[in-house]
């Protein structure tokens, strides 16, 4: 654990609300997004998640005992939560894209800039992964995990974890380049 962070988690264990406020400046939005990843773009459910993880850190923080760095193990707690959520509410694929399609819908066309339509699009390309594939390929990208870190994570082994990246990046090309012709896009 680097220096830093091990100061943050021993100021939370001694019920510092200024640490608390520094751990959540520094990761809620990659967590954020990270977990938005997770949950195939339904970000209120995400944020659900999010603000159960960091109630958890504070409920937690006079006996937690974190290894590795505060952020493997907040994305991790993210994940395992997601999981949960996503099997306690049984999302499946079409009630995303319904989710996707009426947010897009919602959007007034002035106010929708050109990186608000790329995430959305990002979104959509990985709700199309199965759930093992999303789980590596946001903790490798947005969790900045290695691949050992993130089978560690997932409690499988590092090829396991590379083979599932490398499956993803594969479906989300044959995805980019089927979206790409079908919007007429050529990026």
């Amino acid at each position: 654990m680097q220096e830093d962070d091990q100061a943050l988690v021993d100021a939370l264990a001694a019920g510092s609300s200024e640490a608390f406020e520094s751990v959540y400046r520094i990761h809620k939005d990659r967590l954020l997004t990270a977990t938005m990843f997770l949950l195939r773009g339904e970000r209120a459910i995400a944020e659900d998640v999010l603000h159960d993880v960091f109630m958890q850190l504070i409920d937690q923080s006079s006996t937690l005992r974190i290894t590795g760095s505060l952020q493997n193990y907040l994305i991790t707690c993210c994940l395992n939560r997601a999981r949960d959520r996503l099997r306690r509410i049984a999302i499946d694929g079409r009630a995303i894209r319904r989710a996707v399609a009426s947010t897009i819908k919602t959007v007034e066309p002035s106010a929708r800039v050109e990186d608000e339509e790329q995430r959305l699009r990002v979104m959509q390309s990985l709700a199309t992964l199965p759930d093992e594939q999303r789980e590596v390929v946001t903790l490798h990208l947005h969790g900045e995990m290695t691949f050992q870190q993130a089978a560690d994570s997932l409690g499988i082994t590092v090829n396991t974890a590379k083979s599932r990246y490398r499956y993803a990046l594969e479906k989300l090309r044959e995805w980019w380049a089927v979206d790409s012709v079908n919007t007429g896009d050529e990026s």
